[in-house]
């Protein structure tokens, strides 16, 4: 940390960091070289490693890189990286498709450890195939299937008359 040299002021003493001039807040840096110090580690740091590279995590599993250029990119211009690394080599043909990564890493966004699927494919390589009979056994139908209003439930229309039976037999024994 070369150009670190204090300085007293009349008022206190002043940012240890050269051309400065802030007033002293904590381990002799103004507020903001302290900020830096917290954050990257480092008092002269400005910018996180690879915050200008236009890489970064967006707080989910995977890396995102900044390519409005891609077709795929969102509207914003950020694409997921192992999406943009298999369309860049001609695999990645079809938006719909989906992006596996081989070895479960997913920020290991290497050609060979990426697999392009369909959504079934996808789906039934990580075991969310959907059972084609109810925890009762009744079959999956689409008569036998009643969707919830949010869309994302399903019920058993059979399993749902058993237990109105059930309670309807229930209510005339205790009456």
């Amino acid at each position: 940390m070369a150009a670190l040299i204090g300085r007293r002021v009349a008022n206190g003493t002043i940012c240890l960091i050269d051309g400065c001039g802030g007033r002293e807040f904590s381990r002799g840096w103004c507020q903001k070289h302290y900020a830096r110090w917290l954050r990257h580690g480092d008092p002269l740091v400005t910018m996180a490693p690879g915050a200008d590279t236009g890489r970064r995590n967006r707080g989910g599993p995977y890396i995102y890189i900044k390519r409005p250029e891609c077709p795929l990119a969102e509207s914003s211009g950020w694409i997921a990286e192992h999406r943009y690394v298999t369309w860049a080599a001609g695999v990645l043909t079809d938006p719909s498709l989906h992006v596996h990564h081989l070895n479960g890493d997913k920020h290991d966004n290497r050609l060979e450890n990426l697999q392009v699927l369909t959504a079934s494919e996808h789906s039934e390589l990580h075991g969310k195939v959907k059972a084609a009979h109810c925890r009762h056994g009744h079959e999956w139908t689409p008569a036998n299937t009643f969707i919830r209003k949010n869309g994302k439930h399903r019920e058993c229309r059979e399993c749902m008359r058993l237990r109105s039976a059930q309670q309807r037999a229930k209510g005339k024994v205790a009456a």
